[in-house]
């Protein structure tokens, strides 16, 4: 999945991932909020005279960039959707702090060949009132195996019976289910209540099981939550409600958390030293397996052509931008998975250093000696993917590769780049996933989104994944998945930059305790150890 786009790649590539549960140091002082706690509340969260239960936490987040326009798991098309959907309908699967899964709106499930048992929580209720159970779970996950994207990875899912009220068998095609606990963790995972199904609109009047129920919205301006009485796990409500603001990620949202007129933010690399150089302000960060990319259209010429990409690849100074973009607090990405994962494969972790001169002769081997032109599509907006493109274009530029910039706007990304088949490539940020299965298969399976529209369907790699999807040996897996990524690496099939770290601020004027950045920078940031001040 790429950020800021109207499409979401697919469901399993659009999933978020935790390289490392560790939080970076704080960008700025101390990552914690002075207080007077002396007490601790139910929720494990620190209490003192200024804490206020019921207080609204005013979050920040670019809707207008980030967000489809949907409160449907299933109608989204943006997996950054799930930063306010996961409060209202909370997942099946959870993911803890160390990137495992952990039980959610379901205790347990099991695989056996063909079939998947999926044991839900008991004792849960919908926001209105209603059971969840066996047949609702049912409803809302054939609900979800109709959308536009969330539905890929469900449609091994050929039936679903209802064994007891808190037990399902689903019934797959394949033997891949391994896939489904990860993909539960997101929107497929969301289930709507069978009564907003019934009314058909789940999209502006979301009933779900989560913590936090939906009260109203200004499409492109507020989505107004408040805390859910009857939730399974109250010590998961920190706070009264939550107001999510538009605010975007770069300068004019930072402008507008110094303001006051937000409380917290996740911030863009060129706008956090607004925030770090001002010590009424925290600031906090997460290791990522996000990184910047550029995207091939691989089905057609110019990019069709291997020793067209690898020219390409030689001739982007992957440092420089890390330095520029992402103010050195980068990790240079060669391959998919970074450094130190259990995926990456340090045989093929340099295969393209910066080298012009290399460029130009591979230029020259394709029969393209003063180099080619090509259309590369961008999300507008958002100056650091603004900034990735134009050093790029520059860089490009000196061994006669001439790249045209195409700004188009979240909402127009899916109809021009992808389904409108225009532009060669696409450069923005790659998020990860928690399932390496998946963050492969999402480019490269024949069944996906992203693989189909950009023609990158590789049966090579596609039985690797089939393979150590369909395997319980955790040997196997990591053996497949490497093997995977040597091939993307060899044949240049796509351009990773540099790994991004996600930076979030706060005013600890308004919020006290400690948020704590997501993986990525579509995920919710983990607000379980802060509260609202009085």
């Amino acid at each position: 999945m790429i950020r800021a786009v109207g499409a979401s790649r697919s469901r399993t590539r659009a999933l978020c991932v935790v390289v490392s549960a560790l939080l970076l140091a704080a960008c700025g002082g101390s990552p914690t909020a002075k207080s007077t706690a002396t007490t601790t509340a139910a929720s494990g969260v620190p209490t003192s005279s200024a804490d206020n239960p019921n207080g609204v936490l005013r979050y920040g987040v670019d809707m207008v960039s980030s967000f489809s326009g949907t409160l449907d798991p299933s109608a989204s098309t943006s997996i950054c959707d799930s930063i306010s959907l996961a409060l209202i309908y909370d997942t099946l699967v959870h993911v803890n702090g160390q990137g495992k899964l952990v039980p959610g709106l379901a205790e347990s499930w099991s695989l056996q060949g063909k079939t998947f048992i999926l044991h839900l929580r008991a004792n849960v209720v919908f926001q209105d009132g209603t059971p969840f159970n066996a047949q609702a779970v049912k409803e809302g996950l054939l609900h979800n195996q109709k959308g536009p994207q969330t539905g890929s990875d469900l449609n091994i899912i050929s039936s679903i019976d209802v064994v007891n009220p808190l037990t399902l068998r689903l019934n797959l095609s394949t033997t891949a289910g391994s896939v489904l606990p990860y993909d539960f963790t997101s929107r497929d995972g969301m289930i709507v209540a069978p009564s907003s199904l019934a009314k058909g609109d789940s999209g502006t009047d979301p009933v779900g099981a989560g913590p936090y129920r939906f009260v109203s919205e200004i499409p492109g301006s507020l989505i107004s939550l408040r805390r859910w009485s009857h939730y399974w796990d109250p010590p998961a409500q920190t706070l009264g409600g939550i107001d999510f603001i538009q605010a975007s990620s770069d300068a004019p949202g930072v402008s507008a958390l110094l303001a006051g007129d937000i409380d917290l933010l996740q911030v863009d690399p060129e706008a956090l030293p607004a925030v770090t150089d001002n010590p009424a302000f925290r600031t906090g960060s997460s290791a990522s397996s996000s990184y910047l990319q550029l995207q091939f259209r691989l089905g057609r010429p110019p990019f069709n052509n291997v020793k067209l990409r690898q020219a390409v690849l030689y001739a982007i100074n992957r440092s420089a931008i890390n330095r520029v973009v992402l103010g050195g607090k980068g990790i240079v990405a060669t391959e998919v998975f970074p450094p130190g994962s259990a995926y990456y494969v340090p045989a093929v972790g340099n295969l393209y250093p910066y080298d012009p001169s290399k460029a130009r002769q591979l230029l020259a081997e394709a029969g393209k000696p003063h180099g080619f032109s090509f259309q590369m599509v961008i999300p507008g907006g958002v100056t650091f993917l603004e900034q990735q493109a134009e050093i790029i274009q520059s860089e490009l530029a000196v061994v006669g590769i001439k790249a045209q910039i195409v700004e188009k706007v979240s909402s127009d990304i899916a109809s021009y780049y992808y389904d409108g088949g225009n532009g060669d490539a696409f450069a923005a940020e790659e998020l990860g996933g928690i399932n390496p299965t998946g963050v492969i298969s999402g480019e490269y399976d024949a069944g996906q989104y992203v693989a189909i529209k950009d023609g990158g369907v590789r049966p090579d790699i596609n039985a690797l994944m089939q393979q150590a999807q369909s395997s319980a040996n955790p040997d196997v897996e990591q053996q497949d998945v490497r093997q995977a990524v040597a091939i993307i690496a060899k044949e240049a099939l796509e351009g990773p930059i540099a790994f991004i770290p996600v930076s979030i601020a706060w005013n600890p004027a308004h919020v006290g305790g400690i948020p704590v950045a997501p993986a990525d920078g579509c995920s919710t940031i983990d607000l379980s150890k802060a509260y609202v001040k009085r």
